[in-house]
């Protein structure tokens, strides 16, 4: 499986959002590492957390902790 680097991206957009790498792990209950990782690319954002993180970014309301159905 391709492994897709989103890290920049989400940089971008998380600064555009005027957060910190703080500020948004504090809305998506994560440790601000893993914020840093994620734009290092050097872990890939779970699943799971992926709505919730572009929710952030985005402004938009999260829905964060509810799982997608199939």
């Amino acid at each position: 499986m391709a492994r897709i680097h989103i890290g920049h991206r989400l940089k971008q957009m998380r600064k555009r959002a005027g957060l910190t790498q703080a500020g948004l792990a504090e809305v998506l209950g994560v440790h601000w590492r893993s914020v840093q990782d994620w734009e290092s690319d050097r872990t890939a954002v779970d699943t799971f957390k992926a709505e919730a993180v572009l929710a952030a970014v985005a402004k938009l309301p999260a829905r964060a902790g509810r799982r997608m159905k199939r």
